[in-house]
């Protein structure tokens, strides 16, 4: 039997670590199947202190929001009610906004009134093409003109006489002991009284009805 040369055996030589494990491999997951029970188990008792954890921060961040909630209803009312009032004042401030200069208006009006009133009484007075006719037919007019306008800026008389009594609207400057009239009632006005809307801004000067001494007694 002929021999041949044996030569060694130049090939890359691999250790056995460098081969294909595939018994190593195995019981690597063998050992990996056996191993994560241990590292992922979490124990029952932190399982429940982590969700008792979790509960509370809810109930923190409730009680929180029902705190901004609540914060931020009041505010938006508050606010609200801040807008409604200054509507109202601004209405109440254009309604009235012309008071004072009303208040020194309303005396001219008095005297032109007063002058009327003299005129008329007097011989010839108010009568056309009489006396002191045509003067007083242009003071009327003027007079009347003026209470237009102050009418346009919601001013109003006073209606007194025959009414009841109204401390609120007029100021009792006498008593009269009169039949005519049932008692408490105007039976006279000295001064005529107005309203600025509804706001009564110069009460009127009367004088009220009371029963006559016989009948009382």
């Amino acid at each position: 039997m002929k021999k041949h040369n044996e030569k060694p055996h130049e090939g890359r030589k691999v250790p056995i670590e460098e081969g294909y494990p595939v018994e190593e491999e195995g019981k690597e997951e063998a050992m990996g199947q056996a191993g994560m029970p241990e590292e992922a188990a979490i124990e029952p008792k932190a399982l429940a202190a982590e969700v008792e954890k979790i509960r509370a921060e809810l109930g923190k961040a409730g009680a929180e929001l029902h705190d901004y909630k609540d914060r931020y209803l009041r505010l938006y009312a508050e606010t609200e009610n801040f807008k409604k009032r200054m509507s109202r004042e601004a209405v109440e401030q254009g309604k009235y906004a012309n008071e004072s200069l009303i208040k020194e208006i309303i005396p001219v009006l008095d005297n032109l009134e007063r002058a009327i009133s003299h005129a008329d009484g007097a011989p010839g007075g108010g009568q056309p093409g009489q006396g002191n006719g045509a003067l007083v037919d242009g003071v009327k007019m003027v007079a009347k003109q003026l209470m237009d306008v102050l009418t346009k800026f919601g001013v109003t008389q006073v209606e007194s006489i025959g009414k009841p009594f109204d401390p609120n609207r007029q100021q009792a400057m006498m008593q009269v002991e009169t039949e005519d009239y049932e008692p408490g009632t105007v039976v006279e006005e000295f001064q005529k009284g107005y309203f600025l809307n509804d706001r009564i801004i110069r009460p009127a000067m009367v004088t009220v009805a009371k029963p006559p001494r016989d009948v009382i007694e």
